[in-house]
């Protein structure tokens, strides 16, 4: 019964990672960012801490975002690192 049980569930997880597989990425003319009229960066979120104080938020592709020759945000641009401290690592 076990090994029924794997089997399915197996068959279950290479089908799940099969559909995800050719899954198609959205183009980036699709895309959806931020701007605002006299904006100079694009924002990846209407609530971005860059988006604080903006007036008139609009939602644009970011082929239009680059077309103005609008930047990414650095708020939005920022990855977050898993850093030693937070690992539970220590330095030294």
């Amino acid at each position: 019964m076990r090994t029924a049980l794997a089997l399915i569930l197996a068959l279950s997880l290479s089908g799940a990672a099969l559909a995800q597989s050719k899954a198609k990425p959205i183009p980036v003319k699709d895309l959806k960012v931020y701007v605002t009229k006299t904006g100079l960066k694009y924002h990846k979120t209407k609530t971005c801490v860059g988006m604080k104080n903006a007036k008139d938020i609009t939602q644009v592709t970011l082929a239009a975002a680059y077309k103005r020759k609008l930047k990414i945000c650095d708020h939005c641009r920022e990855t977050k690192k898993p850093t030693a401290k937070k690992m539970g690592g220590h330095h030294g």
